[in-house]
């Protein structure tokens, strides 16, 4: 199972609602792609449908956007077709998609900016609807038609004719957790479920501890007001989304029709500060579906405690968005065990553009431009998983209506078992078995008499170390439990996507399953093989398909990451992604394998991050980009792969990996570089993570004039207007927006190392290295030593990065040396500085332990087991260490010893001989320097 860690940055999911920008995503110039496979100085760009009246022949009337250009030196923009018009019907004849190419434009611009920074810039602004190099011979890109009707979705989830057969009851209440709700709008004030037990006369009448909760509870603020400000109408779109009175003459009709809903605020001064609280106020005051549209990356035990109590202690459903990221990671509650997971569709069925999908997801619903309630008896358009998950939410109260005997997980099933599939649909090829079993249809939910089984519990072992690598065998079991009809002669068949994986063992059948019975594999396991032309962080879909011969046919997928080479950091408000060769944010050059670097949201500020040492003008190593900026630098390998240690020893997680520089050839420094990574959940140190280096001279020869150092590439907001400067007392390097809102960023050198940092214009202005046109070797050297305290200053500013380094040490050889740094955000200067100075005394507080290197340590349950004569088990050190290895009876008296002697690092392979051995069960035991570990064997016969 794999590890999860505490949340603590929440986001709400909905976004575009009154003109709010699209969460940054990165655009990657293709594989195999070059420089002269695109023609310089151009852009080709589509401005979406709902931005057409700005549109002419040269220019696009959008001031925002006209402010964006000049910062890119544009020199002109025409439409690539002037005399074309958008289709009259969206489809041809045959069913195909009509294209609409009126809205595309060819941009030529004479900046040095590098073609990946400028689209990244376009793809911030929400009038873009895609931006691309203009490619040679020809041009690729997918047009995005978004033109709807205001209630679209009611028709799409066929909610007329669901309706046909239930409106649902007054009695079903649907919990909306969320920003509060705007409690006397002309489509909500009826819906609202009232607590007449606890009338508002300053009394506790209903003694719930609550004071006159009437109309539900504001948790963020701890009163009786869950009404939302007029800048916060998240919650009240979401309740429209689900509630929305029908039948009024007036505005929409929620998707729950006759279901009521409780407004809980959960928002205290912008900050969902009370989100799973929600949850527990929701279950507790009755709710039997509860919606939650808001989520993080995050996700520990403590959110699962709460889903697992509504749902199982309170008999409520949890509905969740599955996220707005454009990504497959896990999203928290959504991705929870228990939770009703929703990705967002669009007009005809399409993946939502920035949805998120992947495994983890149980349906979907649309969620483009949906129309709902806002404030003062006024709706809108937005878009978000957001509104999907109430969408769903309010067809789940009416299935709760409709079959009163289900519990939430077979509502849940319900849903997603009678979902329409969309899999077929062109626009969602790339994404099958993604969006979960389709696109919500609450008729089908109404009327059908459906099959579901699902593999709850799923545990993968390789019987060793539990990193999967190439030439492990893993074994897969799980729980199975059928939730709806019962079901005979079932077959479960596992395939993987990957031909680096190979099947030994993948089908399981069971000859009947009673309604809500289960069983499990453990009798007739999965295994599979990985490999050896495995690649690192490679992620396999696993899928298995349910089949019973009487025309149940279903699936249900899961992920696993083989060969991983970087860990996600996201135990506080900061998140980064640390790798095995020295790179900060991202794996891989052009902001891929990674999540860059966040701060409360899911928005990455960072476009670059890396650590560098050299010793002179052509010594550097490092593993980033070069001269040209198109050619990477990749010095640094790994030695010992990044990994969480587990029980942590310094932080709430911690992090160590080694790597050296042994790919720089004949200009190598021979140094190997120890990294550790720490990040602590505690508020007083949720705004910092640190990382500190011990490089030590591998070489036969003394190394002089050393520097290492981080450079960031930081990209906030809009990058063109950020600046940057120094605070040398705190020796720290920081950035800033300086657009309304703007939030600092920075990397602080710690403890007494000597301090530099060259503060970079990255179009090369004011005397600045330029960095659009590569970082040489020579400059990575100077920067290192070179002071340049501002960047940014002209205008509203630049874009802006920097060099933060330590130095110059003198290393003879065999010689180490420790130089931490701090990578440090926040919402102001006086915060960032304040947790810099925070910083500081938490590295003074585990300076000169933190280096120690951890013996990192596995043993492996003995296999097979139970065990007939021989067994064998495997054991991982990654440090020399004294090793006993021997076997106990019940009552501790020592059998046999395996292994008595100081082992080098390695991973060992030992097998246990039990043919003298009676049946019964016994245990082994392994000591090393610092740890001791026992497990149970049984001896069959």
């Amino acid at each position: 199972m794999k590890k999860t860690f505490p949340l603590l940055i929440l986001i709400i999911l909905g976004i575009n609602l009154f003109a709010v920008n699209n969460p940054k995503h990165f655009f990657q110039l293709p594989k195999n792609i070059s420089s002269s496979d695109y023609a310089p100085g151009k852009i080709i760009f589509k401005i979406k449908p709902a931005y057409r009246n700005a549109c002419e022949r040269s220019a696009v009337n959008i001031q925002s956007l006209n402010k964006l250009m000049s910062t890119l030196q544009v020199e002109s923009i025409e439409k690539k077709f002037p005399s074309h018009q958008p289709p009259q019907s969206e489809r041809n004849s045959s069913g195909q998609k009509l294209a609409d190419l009126s809205l595309i434009y060819e941009l030529k611009y004479k900046s040095t900016i590098p073609v990946e920074k400028v689209i990244n810039r376009l793809l911030q602004h929400e009038a873009i609807d895609y931006a691309e190099p203009q490619y040679l011979p020809q041009l690729c890109y997918v047009p995005n038609d978004t033109g709807v009707a205001r209630e679209y979705q009611l028709t799409n989830i066929h909610a007329f004719q669901g309706w046909d057969i239930s409106k649902g009851d007054t009695n079903i209440v649907i919990g909306i957790t969320d920003t509060g709700t705007d409690t006397d709008h002309v489509d909500l004030i009826n819906q609202i479920k009232y607590n007449y037990a606890d009338p508002i006369n300053g009394i506790d009448d209903d003694g719930d501890g609550y004071v006159d909760n009437f109309m539900g509870w504001d948790l963020g603020d701890n009163d009786n007001n869950p009404t939302c400000a007029n800048s916060a109408v998240h919650g009240s779109f979401t309740s429209g989304c689900a509630s929305a009175q029908p039948d009024n003459i007036s505005g929409i009709a929620g998707s729950g029709f006759n279901c009521k809903f409780l407004p809980v605020k959960i928002s205290s001064g912008g900050f969902l500060t009370k989100a799973y609280e929600g949850i527990v106020y929701a279950a507790d005051h009755g709710c039997q579906v509860i919606n939650c549209s808001w989520g993080s990356y995050g996700g520990g035990q403590f959110g699962q405690d709460i889903i697992d109590y509504a749902t199982i202690n309170k008999n409520a459903l949890i509905v969740a968005g599955a996220g707005n990221n454009n990504n497959a990671d896990p999203f928290y509650p959504a991705a929870y065990n228990s939770v009703l997971s929703v990705a967002a569709t669009d007009t005809i069925d399409v993946r939502w553009n920035i949805s998120s999908y992947g495994s983890t997801i149980d349906l979907s619903a649309p969620g483009e431009h949906v129309y709902s309630t806002i404030y003062h008896n006024t709706w809108s358009f937005s878009s978000g998983t957001s509104f999907s998950s109430p969408i769903v939410a309010g067809c789940a109260g009416i299935v709760r209506s409709h079959f009163p005997s289900f519990n939430p997980l077979q509502v849940a099933e319900q849903l997603r078992a009678t979902s329409d599939d969309i899999d077929a649909i062109p626009g969602n090829a790339a994404f099958a078995h993604q969006l979960g079993k389709g696109r919500v249809n609450l008729f089908r939910a109404l009327t059908e008499n459906a099959k579901s089984v699902r593999m709850n519990d799923i545990a993968i072992t390789d019987n060793n170390d539990q990193v999967f690598i190439a030439n492990d065998t893993l074994v897969i079991t799980g729980e199975l439990m059928n939730y709806l009809d019962p079901v005979t002669n079932l077959t479960v068949t596992l395939t993987a996507n990957s031909p680096n994986v190979t099947i030994l063992s993948g089908i399981f059948s069971v000859a009947g399953m009673a309604t809500l019975g289960n069983t499990n594999n453990s009798s007739n396991p999965f295994k599979v093989i990985i490999g050896p032309g495995i690649m690192l962080n490679t992620k396999v879909i696993f899928t298995l398909t349910y089949a019973d011969g009487a025309g149940y046919n279903d699936f249900q997928c899961f992920d696993l990451v083989l060969d991983p080479d970087y860990i996600n950091v996201r135990v506080n408000d900061i998140g980064t992604s640390i790798t095995s060769k020295g790179r900060i944010g991202y794996n891989a050059p052009n902001q891929s394998q990674g999540i860059g670097f966040t701060y409360n949201s899911n928005t990455t500020i960072l476009f670059e991050g890396c650590f560098l040492a050299g010793v002179s003008r052509t010594r550097v190593s490092d593993n980033m980009f070069g001269n040209p900026v198109s050619v990477n630098d990749r010095d640094f390998v790994p030695v010992d792969f990044v990994r969480a240690l587990s029980p942590t020893a310094i932080s709430d997680f911690d992090l160590y990996s080694s790597f050296n520089d042994d790919s720089a050839t004949v200009n190598k420094l021979n140094a190997r570089v120890t990294q550790r990574t720490f990040a602590w959940s505690d508020p007083a140190d949720s705004k910092y993570i640190l990382i500190i280096y011990s490089l030590k001279n591998t070489g036969s020869s003394r190394l002089d004039s050393l520097y290492a150092g981080i450079y960031s590439d930081w990209d906030i907001n809009n990058a063109s207007f950020n600046r940057a400067a120094v605070n040398q007392a705190l020796k720290l390097g920081y950035a800033w927006d300086t657009q309304a809102g703007g939030i600092y960023s920075g990397i602080k050198v710690l403890g007494n190392a000597p301090f530099n940092c060259y503060e970079f214009d990255n179009d090369g202005s004011n005397g600045s290295f330029s960095i659009y046109d590569g970082y040489s070797k020579e400059e990575k050297f100077v920067s290192m030593f070179t002071p340049r305290i501002t960047a940014g200053t002209s205008g509203q500013g630049n874009d802006v990065s920097m060099m933060v380094a330590s130095g110059p040490y003198s290393l003879n050889a065999g010689d180490s040396t420790q130089i931490g740094f701090a990578l440090i955000a926040g919402d102001s200067l006086a915060m960032l500085l304040g947790s810099a100075q925070t910083a500081e005394i938490k590295f003074d507080s585990i300076n000169g332990i933190a280096l120690q290197a951890p013996l990192l340590f596995s043993l492996s349950q003995n296999y097979p087991n139970p065990f007939n004569d021989y067994t064998t088990l495997n054991l991982t050190i990654s440090h020399a260490s004294h090793v006993n290895l021997s076997v106990f009876d019940l009552i501790g008296k020592k059998i046999m010893t395996i292994v008595d002697e100081k082992l080098p690092p390695g991973k060992y392979y030992y097998s246990i001989n039990g043919q003298n051995l009676n049946s019964g069960i016994y245990y082994y035991s392994v000591r090393t320097d610092d740890h001791l570990v026992t497990k149970k064997l049984v001896k069959l016969k």
